[in-house]
C-alpha cells in the first residue's frame, strides 16, 4: 500500500498540512475506488489469451469425441463482422492467407 518513503516524500512535496492531508485522502479514495476492479496484469491472466480458456470453448458445444486438446488442434477461428454481420472463418493462427466468407446476414434494421 503506502510505505514510509512514500509519506516521507509527499510531506516534502506538500509541506502544507492541509494539502498533505488532502493528498494523503485522495490517494486512499484512489486505493478504495479500484477494490474489486482488475489490474491490466490480472485482465491478462484471465484473458482470451488463456489457450485453457479458447479449447474449453471450442470444445463446451462438441461431442466429446470431437474434442481438442491444443490451440493447434483447432482447425478454424470463426469471426463476424457486427456492422455487416458477415461471418468468416480462417485457419487457427494462420493471419496471412485471406479469411473465408462463410455466411452473409441480411442487415440490421
Amino acid at each position: 500500500m503506502f510505505n514510509y518513503n512514500e509519506l516521507k516524500r509527499l510531506s516534502v512535496e506538500y509541506p502544507n498540512d492541509w494539502d498533505f492531508a488532502k493528498k494523503i485522502r485522495d490517494m486512499i479514495r484512489e486505493v478504495e475506488d479500484k477494490k474489486g476492479k482488475l489490474t491490466l496484469s490480472e485482465l491478462d491472466d484471465l484473458s482470451m489469451r488463456s489457450e485453457d480458456w479458447l479449447v474449453e470453448q471450442y470444445n463446451r458445444n462438441r461431442k466429446v469425441e470431437d474434442h481438442v486438446n491444443s490451440r493447434e488442434d483447432i482447425p478454424y477461428i470463426y469471426e463476424r463482422n457486427p456492422d455487416t454481420n458477415e461471418i468468416f472463418r480462417r485457419r487457427s493462427g494462420d493471419y496471412e492467407s485471406p479469411r473465408e466468407l462463410i455466411n452473409e446476414l441480411p442487415k440490421k434494421v
